[in-house]
């Protein structure tokens, strides 16, 4: 009996130190394992429950032995919620061991038990919950058919914490899907009607402020960002929840990052990575010093940078977990390369492509080919740098299809889902007020219900807006694959010709070329002025390529203004493009290339003239250069009428 007394009490006290305390997960977990065997029952399988969310952090072996463990001992007497947590907690192990088939085994199973009990929000949860890991597993359909019975089993649900749980859930779809803005809506409409039903100082006010922050971040609203990252730290101290504050130091990175303030971001992040390590926090140390190395590549520290990137990757071979293992590999690859320790490099980038293979994780097998094509042009190997490059931008180009049938799924979820919780606000509403103020409670009601209609046509709007902007930057990056691999072409084409002086010049101008286009290609319009300096850059490197055969002249109208006034970047390069891989590269005789900036009727027309020898001309007048060009120009002219429907309904 006193035996099982002091096992009893060390359980409390784990469940009390869950949050801010100065044991670490090691001690935690150690305590739990020597306290396990005078326990039984329920108090027993929650240790071990509480075991494997502490050892997650820090050991793939103990997180995997206690999840078997307590799903075995649970289903032995017929308790179906903890066979339910032992499941759960064996996909995450295995999700984050790389291991998708058998992860989705374990789910599929949790989602068969859950389905059989009578509880309605208990089977919300789980889907809800289950979603999230196929989501990161690029299991998204799945993903979302289980978030639409969610949406069904809460439709007449007034468990609020439940309804918020799966909002955010569909929120944080929308920033796997980058739009942000979308998950904006859904945090304002949370914190107008749900949120102020949670207790103040609740832990769930502490993510729903953490996360509307990382949204309002993602647009840019930085302020807003920093007051509700306030609300959220403020509270989470209150609870002593050292989880969350350390979450919180991340997004605070993340703030000040986009706000170009170094000094507050390693004031937040560099202790962080340090006390998260002493706490027994391995992966997210790990998460920590990844993005400390991120941010200090972007400011141009590559040295420290490498460092981070290093420990990121020491404490994941810790903890064991085969995917942050791939990811870092790519990572700590990246920051040698931009180092320039290239042979150590290639090594890493190599390691992480063949691990990211074996598990079939899409998205970084992708990014492994990005990373590698970079490294073979760093080492002027262009021929594997173009086959790699090529192999990335197939994945690439899979991965926009997908996700814009999931961005589209994902709308119309969100849609029902909305009108679903509107409709339970109003029904919550009439029942809980019946009392002498029932007439007022009624017309506060009605005037919500109107807000909520306005809502909704505004978002269908937006939606609209946003669908278009979709179809517009499918079709830009339809535009740039060919030109990059074309200027490859071209450098390999100088080499070979013993050009060895102007190759290097090519190089260093086609480096900085890529670097303003990827810039460029985030935003829907440039400055023409930024274009013309794009065009300027392009056309020096055709001379290169050329020899000397190809002049050039640049001429932009006095009535326009290049510092204030935007085109689409890249609009009409692929004319060019089209015209130097057909025509220009059979040609042994010079030609001249006049391009035109003029205003005509409020719009900007840029016109393209080519000047060939008659002979040329003639010679290629019936080619096939003409019917290349002919989906060249309906690309061309798709695009400019989808950003002519958009400059419509936004105006």
């Amino acid at each position: 009996m006193k035996k099982h007394t002091i096992g009893l009490l060390a359980l409390i006290f784990s469940f009390l130190s869950s949050g801010l305390s100065a044991q670490n997960l090691y001690i935690k977990t150690d305590s739990l394992q020597k306290a396990l065997p005078s326990l039984k029952g329920v108090e027993r399988r929650e240790a071990m429950r509480q075991i494997i969310e502490y050892s997650e952090e820090f050991s793939k072996d103990i997180s995997k032995e206690y999840s078997l463990r307590l799903f075995e001992e649970a289903k032995m007497v017929g308790d179906t919620f903890y066979m339910i947590e032992g499941l759960y907690n064996l996909g995450m192990v295995e999700k984050l061991d790389g291991n998708f088939f058998q992860a989705n085994q374990y789910l599929n199973e949790l989602i068969s038990l859950a389905k059989k009990m009578k509880n309605p929000e208990f089977q919300a949860k789980n889907l809800t919950r289950v979603s999230i890991i196929l989501s990161l597993m690029d299991m998204s359909d799945l993903a979302f058919t289980y978030l639409e019975q969610a949406i069904v089993l809460l439709r007449n649900s007034s468990d609020i914490r439940e309804i918020v749980n799966l909002m955010q859930t569909i929120a944080q779809e929308y920033y796997r899907l980058r739009l942000y803005h979308e998950a904006i809506g859904i945090y304002r409409i949370l914190k107008i009607f749900l949120i102020p039903q949670i207790p103040a100082n609740d832990l769930s006010r502490t993510i729903f402020y953490r996360d509307y922050a990382y949204a309002l971040c993602m647009n840019d609203y930085l302020t807003d960002a920093l007051y509700y990252a306030d609300k959220a730290r403020e509270i989470a101290m209150k609870n002593h929840s050292l989880r969350d504050i350390y979450n919180l130091d991340r997004l605070y990175g993340l703030i000040y990052n986009k706000m170009q303030n170094n000094d507050k971001v390693i004031q937040y992040l560099e202790p962080a990575a340090l006390q998260t390590e002493n706490y027994g926090y391995l992966l997210k140390s790990s998460y920590i010093h990844n993005e400390l190395a991120h941010y200090l590549q972007q400011a141009g520290d590559y040295s420290h940078a490498l460092e981070h990137q290093l420990k990121a990757l020491r404490l994941r071979q810790k903890a064991n977990f085969n995917s942050v293992i791939c990811f870092a590999y790519i990572n700590y690859g990246d920051a040698l390369m931009k180092a320039g320790k290239m042979d150590s490099a290639f090594i890493y980038l190599s390691m992480g492509k063949d691990l990211a293979s074996k598990m079939n994780f899409k998205t970084e097998i992708r990014r492994a080919y990005e990373k590698l094509g970079d490294y073979y042009m760093r080492t002027n190997r262009f021929d594997k740098a173009l086959a790699f490059i090529k192999e990335a931008r197939d994945i690439q180009d899979k991965e926009a299809a997908i996700q814009s049938e999931q961005q589209r799924k994902l709308l119309a979820l969100n849609t029902e889902a909305q009108s679903y919780n509107e409709k339970n606000l109003g029904l919550k509403e009439i029942e809980s007020k019946q009392n002498i103020f029932f007439i007022l409670i009624a017309g506060i009601i009605l005037l919500l219900i109107v807000i909520l209609w306005l809502y909704y046509i505004n978002h269908r709007r937006e939606d609209f807006l946003r669908s278009i902007e979709i179809k517009q930057k499918i079709l830009a990056s339809q535009l740039n694959p060919t030109f990059i691999f074309n200027m490859l072409v071209g450098i390999r084409g100088i080499i070979r010709q013993g050009r060895n002086e102007e190759a290097g010049k090519y190089l260093a101008g086609f480096a900085k070329l890529i670097r303003e286009i990827l810039v460029s290609s985030q935003h829907n319009y440039q400055f023409i002025e930024r274009e013309i300096d794009m065009l300027n850059s392009y056309l020096e490197l055709q001379k290169i390529r050329f020899s000397g055969l190809l002049n050039y002249e640049i001429h932009l109208s006095q009535s326009l203004d290049s510092s204030r006034m935007g085109i689409p970047p890249f609009l009409c390069h692929s004319i060019l493009e089209n015209f130097f891989n057909f025509i220009a590269d059979k040609n042994d005789k010079p030609f001249h290339i006049f391009i035109d900036f003029q205003e005509d009727n409020n719009s900007i027309v840029e016109t393209i003239k080519i000047n060939l020898d008659s002979e040329i001309y003639h010679q290629n007048l019936g080619s096939l250069w003409l019917d290349e060009l002919k989906p060249v120009l309906e690309l061309i002219k798709e695009r400019i009428t989808i950003i002519c429907k958009s400059k419509k309904n936004h105006y």
